[in-house]
């Protein structure tokens, strides 16, 4: 019984609410309207004078913050939008006295940067490569002439040879590169891969990648000794060109070509 009177009066109240008010019930109708904008920004790369992209320092490694340094000689940027060299290295060797009755191991001289302060900091060699989230491969090699007298002679040296030692790749932003070995041996003429790149599968990084190719470490520089001219360098032993005993040798600089190739896919 009580829950007949209950259902009884709720209905009494609802029709006298209707019936006092007047009013009959309408169906709302509800508008939404958007107009569009966008905004823009221009952006350019920073360009170095010579024609290169910016370079950071090799030696940050992922996740730490990358930090400009400016080589002491910009070379132009190999490649294309997709993936580019914007840095590859001299190598310089110095000046010695060569003895015909020893074989000879000379270090390289490790090139010197400006850091973001403006400061001077020596840097193993290395390469520096930049790629877009468009790359599936690319490959990095090298190849090298014959040490050539300068001059009209143009003899060369047999049986020298550039070796790449305790080489690393390090990654500063995005995917990871790797190198094939941890030792090269550039025999003249002869090219060598150095760097490779495949982008992941299931890629979760759709943005710059940047990786440095880095002959030799920090810790296989020496500091503070001096070449045969009394100024002090740094030697990088992660780079060194070897000569064979009883050389026939002038009094001259003698130089190798070498060729960086770079290699993409999309």
């Amino acid at each position: 019984m009580k829950t007949s009177t209950l259902v009884t009066m709720t209905g009494i109240i609802s029709l006298t609410a209707i019936a006092l008010s007047g009013v009959s019930a309408q169906a709302v109708t509800a508008t939404t309207a958007q107009g569009d904008s966008e905004g823009t920004v221009t952006l350019k790369k920073t360009v170095l004078p010579g024609g290169s992209a910016e370079v950071v320092d090799p030696g940050t490694v992922n996740p730490a913050p990358v930090a400009p340094v400016t080589p002491p000689e910009v070379k132009p940027e190999v490649g294309d939008e997709t993936a580019s060299m914007v840095y590859y290295p001299d190598f310089e060797f110095g000046e010695h006295t060569y003895q015909i009755t020893k074989a000879a191991t000379y270090d390289a001289i490790a090139p010197v940067f400006k850091d973001a302060d403006n400061k001077d900091k020596a840097i193993p060699n290395f390469v520096q490569v930049d790629n877009s989230p468009e790359a599936a491969t690319w490959k990095v090699s090298v190849k090298a002439t014959e040490f050539t007298a300068a001059g009209a002679s143009k003899s060369v040296l047999p049986g020298a040879q550039m070796n790449l030692n305790n080489v690393v790749i390090n990654n500063q932003l995005g995917n990871a590169a790797k190198t094939p070995a941890a030792s090269y041996t550039l025999t003249p003429g002869s090219s060598v891969t150095v760097g490779t790149y495949t982008k992941p599968e299931n890629d979760p990084y759709n943005a710059l990648s940047i990786n440095s190719i880095v002959f030799g470490s920090t810790s296989s520089t020496t500091t503070g000794e001096k070449d045969e001219s009394g100024d002090t360098v740094t030697y990088n032993s992660g780079v060194q060109l070897t000569l064979p005993s009883g050389l026939s040798i002038q009094n001259t600089t003698y130089t190798s070509d070498l060729e960086w190739t770079m290699e993409s896919t999309i």
